[in-house]
């Protein structure tokens, strides 16, 4: 019997880690914390302002991304939870009064995870910068996908409600409302477009154009939108009170 209780309860275990988000090599395995929000975001922590810098092309099934985050931490705080699903987290590093510290990734399920940082961080403003891998969606319209149209592949975007944490961790609440900055690196010949108009494009190397596009106001991760591909344009004048294009 008690050989039989220990079997179960490895097996118990295995099943339970199964769904793990990814570790860079080298940072060591993660164990589950006993903290993981159980619904939403614990207090204590906000963002200021994000900065997204994602390299897509819409004919491959991943795509690479670089968020920034400007929080705001109430308290002394030793683990950072945010939104996500579904990423592969290679590393993350908080600056605060000039002072980077790797975090250590904790688990957090389906919906979460966790940045855990020896010494913990004090209150006051801080930056964090993730780097990480994200599906492109082959089949549903969730998050980012991708779709084909003769022989051309698009990637578009679906955050509403709550898949903004399938392509970047984050706070993935309608409250967090804060100015977004994106950055597309995407193949020649294709289009980038986002929420608000461009504000430069450079050539990337690679056989990319990096289009980088002005600040938004304030808003929430759900509202985020982008689309790659080889669209074609309308110019259809100005409409609106405020003559928008």
């Amino acid at each position: 019997m008690m050989l039989r209780s220990a079997i179960t309860a490895a097996i118990l275990t295995l099943f339970s880690g199964a769904s793990l988000l990814a570790q860079a090599p080298g940072t060591g395995a993660a164990s589950p914390s006993p903290s993981v929000p159980s619904l939403r975001l614990p207090s204590g922590a906000a963002p200021v302002r994000y900065a997204l810098d994602w390299t897509i092309d819409p004919s491959q099934e991943t795509f690479e991304g670089v968020v920034e985050i400007d929080l705001e931490l109430e308290r002394i705080t030793p683990v950072l939870w945010l939104n996500a699903r579904e990423l592969a987290i290679h590393e993350a590093v908080l600056v605060q009064s000039s002072r980077a510290t790797t975090a250590r990734v904790l688990p957090g399920g389906d919906n979460f995870a966790g940045f855990a940082f020896d010494p913990p961080a004090a209150a006051g403003s801080a930056r964090i910068r993730i780097s990480y891998t994200a599906k492109i969606n082959p089949t549903d319209t969730t998050g980012v996908f991708r779709q084909k149209v003769g022989n051309d592949w698009y990637v578009y975007t679906q955050f509403e409600a709550i898949d903004a944490r399938r392509a970047v961790p984050c706070f993935d609440e309608p409250s967090y409302k804060v100015p977004w900055q994106i950055t597309l690196r995407v193949p020649r010949g294709s289009m980038a477009v986002s929420n608000t108009p461009v504000e430069s494009e450079s050539d990337g190397g690679e056989n990319r154009r990096v289009v980088a596009f002005r600040t938004s106001k304030p808003l929430p991760s759900y509202l985020l939108a982008i689309g790659v591909g080889p669209f074609e344009v309308v110019d259809a004048g100005r409409g609106g009170k405020n003559g928008v294009p």
